[in-house]
């Protein structure tokens, strides 16, 4: 590991967190310009129609010699897979701020926690001007591809460290934006963990229409096939997948990480039946899907923003 004194850190940090805030207060008109943008009505009931800038799975993948030698080789070969994630997401800021949108970003900001990625993401903070941010898989990674099993215990390693830079409570928040509230979840390892029903009841219990937001799309026959493209033995990368299709997996590995305990088939459940729910704001599957997660309930699963994809979604 190199050796760096703590005045390094904070000048190394300091530098990093600058050049990044200068580079989103650019203007960013020609950049803007570059989103794919799809765009959608949703009828929720706003007390008074409002925009989403709504992305997804950004995967900034900064190196940082203050977190040792892997770090910026792992970084080298993450870069090379999204080449254009930090101008994608300046694009994407640059847009919503010509529009006047809210930016809602589904997880995967970062693609692994080091300190300079950590810092883009409190960079991302202050220029999405309130903004709502959800863990996805990746804010928790300590290393893409170390093998590591991905759990509870896996992500209490960086979670106080993670947690430190993004303004929401990654495991469970609400914001009500004009009437309607935004539930966050985490269900980041294709699971809902312990506290997440438990909290979502007492919002319920606000009577306020709900938009849930979280990182790995729910389960549904549509997006189902247009995972698995019709060959059941491929991971369907989605939460609340049935037992007996998981069942069908080939890969072990894959099969044990993606099935669902008792409290997330009876949480999805729930979700269903819940009428108050009118949208589901997910991503994680890097390409753009919509279906009906309930009847008249729209699951919107915005493609990746490092291809410059987003959905623009106004609620009425």
């Amino acid at each position: 590991m190199y050796n760096v004194t703590r005045r390094e850190f904070i000048a190394a940090l300091a530098a990093g967190a600058f050049a990044w805030s200068r580079a989103l207060a650019e203007d960013c008109t020609e950049l803007s310009c570059k989103m794919k943008v799809r765009r959608y009505s949703v009828p929720v009931g706003a007390s008074a129609p409002f925009t989403v800038l709504h992305i997804s799975d950004t995967h900034i993948s900064f190196a940082d010699i203050i977190d040792g030698v892997p770090h910026p080789r792992n970084a080298a070969g993450r870069a090379r897979c999204f080449p254009h994630a930090n101008d994608a997401l300046k694009a994407a800021l640059a847009y919503a701020r010509e529009h006047d949108e809210m930016v809602v970003h589904t997880g995967d900001l970062i693609d692994y926690v080091n300190e300079k990625n950590l810092a883009a993401a409190r960079m991302w903070t202050s220029a999405s001007r309130g903004g709502i941010i959800v863990a996805g898989n990746h804010e928790y990674c300590q290393m893409v591809g170390d093998g590591k099993t991905e759990d509870e215990s896996y992500k209490a390693e960086t979670r106080f460290r993670v947690q430190a830079a993004y303004p929401d409570n990654l495991l469970f928040s609400s914001r009500v934006v004009n009437g309607i509230n935004f539930i966050s979840l985490d269900n980041v390892y294709y699971y809902v963990p312990a506290g997440v029903p438990e909290m979502f009841e007492a919002e319920a219990a606000r009577g306020l229409p709900i938009v849930v937001c979280c990182h790995v799309p729910f389960y549904t026959p549509e997006i189902y096939k247009a995972v698995t493209q019709g060959d059941m033995t491929r991971p369907p990368y989605l939460c609340g997948v049935p037992d007996a299709m998981v069942d069908r997996v080939k890969d072990p590995r894959r099969r044990k990480q993606q099935r669902a305990d008792a409290r997330t088939h009876e949480f999805v459940a729930r979700l269903r039946s819940e009428k108050l729910v009118k949208a589901v704001l997910c991503g994680h599957l890097h390409w753009p899907h919509v279906s009906d997660f309930a009847p008249g309930v729209p699951q919107y699963c915005v493609g990746a923003n490092f291809h410059y994809e987003a959905f623009e979604l106004e609620f009425c």
